[in-house]
């Protein structure tokens, strides 16, 4: 599925600290979810933990394409998938 030939996954995923990274070498697009503190609405009392999404497309400058923040990794990981990251 995806990648050179058939053989290479065409998302290939490295964890650095607090962030995933998600590279997609068919689409040419690279995507970083972040484990965050935030602020869950105006006035809230204390942050909450989140995972905000960015993805990029490499063939454009690194042009930032898509910004969102998500309660759960695997809320932020089904919204990759919609995003031609298929093979997270």
């Amino acid at each position: 599925m995806g990648g050179w030939g058939g053989n290479a996954p065409a998302v290939t995923i490295q964890t650095e600290g607090k962030a995933m990274y998600f590279h997609d070498e068919e689409h040419g697009n690279t995507a970083i979810i972040e484990k965050v503190k935030t602020f869950p609405y105006k006035g809230a009392p204390k942050k909450q933990t989140g995972f905000r999404l960015i993805v990029s497309a490499d063939y454009d400058e690194g042009f930032i394409y898509h910004i969102s923040l998500h309660e759960t990794l695997e809320a932020a990981k089904d919204k990759l998938k919609t995003l031609a990251f298929t093979d997270v």
